[in-house]
């Protein structure tokens, strides 16, 4: 994977988007202090996927499943993470679904993971701007309009302030 700088994209994005560009700075400084006040850092880790996203590395046969394919960007990390990224682009009701079945099979989320799952959220809305600055800086085209919606589904305006999440 190619390491994003997240500095020169907004420094390169700023001169034609002003805007997006002091957002996604307000942004990132409001999801990285209220993940550190949470302690994700401390979370147990696990091998996640980190691919669900991509809806072609799920396989079922009718309404079984049968696998899941496409491990390279598989990864130690938080299971609420997993939930967060696998349910960015589906419906809101998905990830409460996932839960309550992680619960169902006897993997429950500690309290401090459900706590940490709408931060998550955040961060994981941060990181596909991050992909659309990394886009831009290869070829000089940003994607004003995909990067103002991953901005909005942070849930937190330009002033700072945390909304509800859509």
């Amino acid at each position: 994977m190619t390491p994003v700088d997240w500095d020169a994209g907004l420094d390169e994005i700023s001169a034609r988007h002003p805007r997006l560009a002091e957002w996604a700075k307000v942004a990132a400084t409001s999801v990285t202090d209220e993940l550190a006040a949470l302690g994700t850092a401390e979370l147990p880790t696990t091998v996640i996927h980190g691919d669900f996203l991509a809806e072609q590395n799920v396989h079922y046969d009718g309404d079984r499943f049968v696998g899941v394919i496409d491990f390279a960007v598989a990864h130690l990390g938080s299971r609420p993470y997993e939930l967060v990224s696998a349910r960015c682009y589906r419906a809101p009701t998905l990830l409460p679904g996932y839960v309550d079945e992680a619960r169902r099979q006897g993997w429950p989320l500690s309290d401090a993971e459900e706590a940490a799952l709408a931060p998550l959220r955040r961060a994981f809305r941060l990181v596909l701007v991050a992909w659309h600055l990394l886009g831009g800086m290869g070829t000089g085209q940003f994607d004003a309009a995909a990067i103002d919606s991953c901005l909005a589904g942070t849930g937190i305006d330009p002033s700072g302030a945390a909304t509800a999440l859509r």
